[in-house]
């Protein structure tokens, strides 16, 4: 009886609603990131004994202006750079956060206590809006992880090596 009523006037009624006033989904952006909209951005990968084996990535946007620590693999930690980038920068973070499903690996908590002397990544970003992605791990990597980071370290170790 319940579906009858819907079918018969409740529809009816939406479709006309419709017509009077449109009705389509909202639109979809091509990029869910947008362009600009990563306000902080840290990622560090660690292994072993050696602190300067340490990857340290930092990007963060205040007072209208992208701001990048950048600390290669191999650098000693008082050899880090810190970088103003422009807004192509976090435009071409955001695209491989996209390429990469990066947004999938929010919540990702998984580490191998088995090993003691192994490799370990942390990541953390916030987008303007408030979403957030929040992952780490030891030994244990999500899904696309290796060429994200690969894209991530060509892009910092780009800016890294522009502002000698």
């Amino acid at each position: 009886m319940k579906t009858k009523l819907l079918f018969r006037f409740i529809l009816p009624v939406l479709v006309l609603l419709c017509g009077l006033f449109g009705c389509h989904a909202p639109e979809r952006s091509a990029e869910p990131y947008g362009v600009r909209a990563i306000s902080h951005f840290f990622f560090t990968e660690s292994g072993g004994l050696d602190f300067d084996d340490r990857t340290s990535y930092a990007l963060d946007y205040a007072d209208g202006f992208y701001t990048a620590v950048i600390k290669p693999s191999g650098v000693k930690n008082e050899k880090a750079r810190t970088v103003r980038v422009d807004a192509d920068f976090a435009d071409r973070l955001a695209a491989i956060l996209e390429e990469f499903g990066v947004g999938a690996w929010d919540g990702f908590r998984e580490t191998d206590d088995d090993v003691m002397d192994g490799i370990g990544f942390t990541l953390d970003v916030t987008f303007t809006d408030g979403r957030k992605i929040d992952a780490m791990g030891y030994m244990m990597w999500p899904a696309g992880y290796d060429d994200a980071v690969e894209a991530f370290h060509a892009l910092f170790g780009e800016a890294y090596l522009k502002r000698r």
